[in-house]
């Protein structure tokens, strides 16, 4: 894997005393989704930088449930490409493509930003390592063809835990993502894969609350 230099066992980086931020984000991650009793857990640690959406991403695309479900193009993407050339993918994906879902992104990007237009946007982020924003996890989701939960901790006490979700392309994807699971990572300065521990992928219970989750942007 050309993105392997960028991640990390857990006990291996425990051994080499290497990855200390990853590692105590990992133990807080860990302890808080046990307490809430949130059946995920942190795959291979990734070291913190600009391209570690795109690092845990690929992690997740080299798990057999997910890598099955990609076409057979993006198949042999997750296969040989590294982060960067991903980014670059989705970037003229997004760029070029007609699709409704994606000219409805435009639309809501021309409301939210002020600064940049949409075109500089991207056209930036080929050419800089900037930190990642939701407009590229969402572009990323549209261009798999598979949708991304966050599955992130909040430090407030009525709402311990919560969920972004980015949808696919299409309903029936969306369909297969229920049943099948969503590519899963969490977000804390830098982003981590997330491994289920069960079938449950949407159902998450704590002493005060439990929740089921199927939610899109669009």
């Amino acid at each position: 894997m050309r993105f392997q230099k960028e991640t990390k066992e857990y006990s291996d980086a425990k051994q080499m005393k290497v990855l200390k931020t990853e590692r105590r984000f990992a133990d807080e991650y860990t302890e808080a989704l046990e307490k809430l009793g949130i059946k995920y857990k942190i795959d291979r640690l990734t070291k913190y930088g600009p391209n570690s959406f795109f690092v845990a991403t690929l992690q997740q695309l080299k798990h057999p449930e997910i890598y099955a479900r990609l076409s057979e193009e993006n198949k042999q993407l997750a296969d040989r490409m590294g982060p960067m050339y991903f980014k670059r993918k989705v970037i003229e994906f997004i760029t070029s493509s007609n699709h409704p879902k994606v000219q409805d992104m435009k639309k809501e990007f021309a409301k939210r930003s002020s600064k940049k237009s949409w075109d500089k946007f991207w056209d930036d982020g080929r050419r800089k390592e900037y930190g990642i924003t939701f407009w590229y996890v969402e572009a990323t989701a549209l261009f798999l063809n598979i949708e991304i939960l966050l599955v992130m901790i909040s430090d407030m006490k009525d709402s311990p835990y919560f969920l972004e979700s980015f949808s696919s392309l299409d309903v029936s994807q969306q369909r297969k993502d229920l049943e099948v699971g969503p590519i899963t990572l969490c977000e804390k300065n830098s982003f981590h894969s997330v491994l289920k521990r069960n079938k449950s992928y949407y159902t998450f219970k704590s002493s005060s609350q439990s929740k089921t989750f199927w939610s899109c942007l669009h």
